[in-house]
């Protein structure tokens, strides 16, 4: 009893001080490449850790010992602590959609829609119809397919008429569809969205801006299928995490600029009617520099290849290609034009920097375009995907994922 009271409450006290070292002043350090997914998991882990500090702290007063009280109590605020501050962000959207915006709701949507931005255990929603590896897209110098999934509500139930385009990350080279979103796609189809989960080609099969192209072609496959799927062409939102979220910014702000065509998609609409973004580089230079270098220097020879991978998937260095940087970097695209945003940040992260999106969401309001821009304290990139039924942060932002493809699924707002 006395070995466990001290476990429970040193395990608690670790997860929570976890869950406050901040990360970015170790960037590129070998400290944050441990840190990184050990904060993940203390995130996701936060009320377990809470309530293994309030046990240690128990078992430390029946036993009569000092440190499992302390340590366990710490713990246990420090879990209360982040739980606390996630659960009080807002979202600001009454900046876009009025204080008229509950109205917005169907009534059956809004039943299965989150009711808080935390409890100890989102409740899992009900079974979707799930199609795997469609192909969506045949490559013309090689025929190779392009696949995607698709998720949609179960047969009977209520659909939205809104279809959800996402772009997994990985920094443009690695990981697929189906990487840690079944959660939240089994989540929007059961509030009568339409999922499509788009496995595009990487690096080294292609560049970014072919990577773009297998996009765009999602975008127009979905559209050519609306009668199918029973959603609007009119109502299609792209979203992606990391890269992925890059592609989809650029994808939904520089949609008709001539340097970004496809050819075999001339006089074809593939633009989109809103976008989200999870923690996305929006400014590409900026992402090279904080990479390669970062406050603390990663070894030479990780930071060539760091360099080396950047400029394949680009086209060339910053200093060779200086207008692919400016022409694939979504916040060089900001106008009246583009779509409402949604975007979120992991104020920790080491992985892009944030300043560039903040200054995106400032470029967006002064160009008129909605925008809602929520950052996550003590929280790291890809704060989303770990353990999402029980992690605060990632509960809150679907809270709020979920009310902006609501409102755009019903607003009248400008395409």
């Amino acid at each position: 009893m006395r070995v466990l009271a001290r476990i429970l409450g040193l395990i608690s006290l670790g997860f929570g001080i976890l869950s406050v070292v901040p990360l970015r002043p170790t960037v590129g350090s070998k400290l944050a490449r441990v840190l990184s997914p050990l904060k993940l998991v203390a995130g996701g882990l936060t009320f377990f850790s809470g309530i293994l500090g309030i046990g240690g702290a128990v078992l430390g007063a029946m036993t009569g010992q000092t440190l499992p009280i302390l340590a366990g109590g710490l713990g246990t605020a420090l879990s209360a602590r982040l739980i606390r501050r996630t659960s009080l962000i807002d979202s600001e959207f009454d900046e876009i959609f009025g204080d008229k915006r509950p109205d917005q709701i169907p009534r059956p949507n809004e039943r299965r829609m989150l009711r808080s931005k935390w409890t100890w255990r989102m409740p899992r929603s009900q079974e979707s119809i799930w199609e795997r590896d469609i192909p969506f897209r045949e490559v013309p110098e090689n025929s190779r397919e392009v696949l995607c999934d698709i998720w949609r509500p179960a047969a009977g139930k209520e659909q939205s008429r809104l279809a959800f385009i996402f772009f997994h990350g990985g920094s443009w080279r690695q990981y697929d569809k189906d990487t840690m979103t079944r959660t939240l796609f089994r989540h929007l189809s059961d509030q009568g969205h339409v999922v499509m989960d788009v496995a595009y080609r990487l690096y080294p099969e292609t560049d970014m801006l072919g990577m773009l192209a297998d996009a765009k072609h999602a975008i127009s496959w979905m559209k050519k299928r609306a009668d199918h799927y029973g959603i609007d062409p009119t109502r299609i939102v792209a979203a992606g995490g990391s890269s992925g979220g890059q592609i989809a910014l650029l994808l939904a702000y520089a949609n008709d600029h001539p340097a970004l065509a496809s050819s075999d998609l001339e006089d074809v609409d593939t633009s989109v009617r809103a976008v989200v973004a999870y923690y996305p580089p929006v400014d590409l230079r900026a992402y090279e520099a904080f990479k390669i270098n970062g406050p603390i220097q990663s070894a030479h020879i990780e930071s060539a290849k760091k360099r080396e991978i950047l400029a394949s998937v680009v086209g060339g260095s910053p200093t060779d290609v200086p207008r692919l940087y400016d022409l694939l970097s979504p916040i060089n695209h900001v106008g009246s034009h583009c779509p409402p945003t949604l975007l979120f940040l992991a104020k920790d992260d080491d992985v892009i920097p944030n300043q560039p999106v903040r200054t995106l969401k400032e470029k967006l309001k002064a160009a008129g375009t909605p925008v809602v821009l929520i950052e996550y304290p003590d929280t790291v990139h890809g704060f989303d995907l770990i353990l999402p039924r029980y992690s605060p942060a990632a509960q809150s932002a679907l809270f709020h994922l979920e009310r902006f493809l609501a409102h755009i699924a019903q607003s009248d707002l400008p395409s």
